[in-house]
């Protein structure tokens, strides 16, 4: 795993981290993930191959709203994205999400 900037490399799937966000990686024994990390805001992106769900935004238990794309980058590599936020500003959640998922290629 290499960032790069504000690009996230996971040695299968590339993908740019969200302008000022924290990055949080799987540990090195786990199956590759990612989670993107709002400051200070109730959102969250969690990227990887075979996930099915993520966690909510750390500290915050009111209403989220969830998004899951699957994005097939080869015949090896499928990354599952899954953005997790509060019902408030979901439009621009979203459209950062789409961001994201515009970004994902493969690893060079």
């Amino acid at each position: 795993m290499v960032i790069n900037g504000d690009v996230y490399d996971s040695g299968q799937f590339r993908a740019e981290i969200p302008a000022g966000w924290r990055v949080i990686t799987s540990a090195a024994s786990d199956p590759v993930t990612v989670i993107f990390a709002a400051p200070d805001a109730p959102a969250l992106m969690m990227l990887g191959e075979d996930i099915d769900s993520a966690p909510p935004p750390a500290g915050y238990d009111g209403q989220l709203r969830s998004q899951q794309r699957t994005v097939n980058l080869s015949s090896d590599v499928r990354v599952t994205a899954i953005l997790n936020a509060a019902q408030e500003d979901w439009d621009s959640w979203t459209m950062l999400f789409e961001q994201v998922i515009e970004s994902l290629s493969l690893s060079m």
